[in-house]
């Protein structure tokens, strides 16, 4: 009960307007500050991090102010975006981010996660940018939800796409070998 209120306790401060914007503008700082350059960006979040992610990208895809930068790939896990949806129902929830050229949004989640949901279900146009909803086992029902960042199988579906960003970046390979790891990734 405690790790359920303290999650309830966070999401109600993220809520409140002023929290969010000082959440936005740390966020923004530290963009500046590591990728002065403005190279892509891949995000990696957990549980309500992949919400103030979300709306943090979603915010500088569609005002400027909040940064200037390109979303490489962007990893969800534990996700509870899916619970965010039903603020405004799925319906009216059909505005997610994008990613850019050979970027991918990949949603892990643990059956045994009450807090993780499938993003790809939610609506058509989820299911257009958010390239899988990953099973993955963490651990089991009660510890799940605190497990991804220290699993094994989470570090390889991540380090994966990371690999093939640096092939591709750096010229190591062959385009058709290239374009084969992609679509093996990409599960085609």
């Amino acid at each position: 009960t405690g790790f359920a209120s303290e999650f309830v306790m966070d999401i109600i401060g993220y809520l409140n307007n002023d929290a969010k914007k000082m959440i936005q503008t740390r966020i923004k700082e530290e963009l500046e500050r590591n990728n002065p350059d403005h190279a892509p960006v891949t995000f990696i979040a957990h549980s309500l991090g992949t919400v103030i992610a979300s709306d943090f990208i979603y915010d500088c895809q569609n005002n400027s102010y909040w940064g200037n930068f390109k979303l490489s790939n962007f990893f969800t896990m534990g996700s509870p975006l899916a619970l965010f949806a039903l603020r405004y129902g799925a319906e009216l929830f059909n505005k997610p981010i994008h990613v850019e050229g050979t970027g991918r949004w990949v949603n892990i989640l643990d059956k045994d996660d009450p807090i993780a949901y499938p993003l790809r279900e939610l609506n058509e146009e989820y299911k257009a940018v958010v390239l899988s909803d990953l099973e993955v086992n963490v651990g089991p029902l009660g510890i799940a939800h605190v497990q991804y960042w220290k699993n094994q199988s989470v570090h390889r579906i991540i380090a994966a796409k990371l690999v093939l960003d640096w092939l591709r970046i750096n010229n190591k390979l062959p385009a058709g070998d290239l374009q084969k790891m992609q679509d093996n990734y990409d599960g085609k």
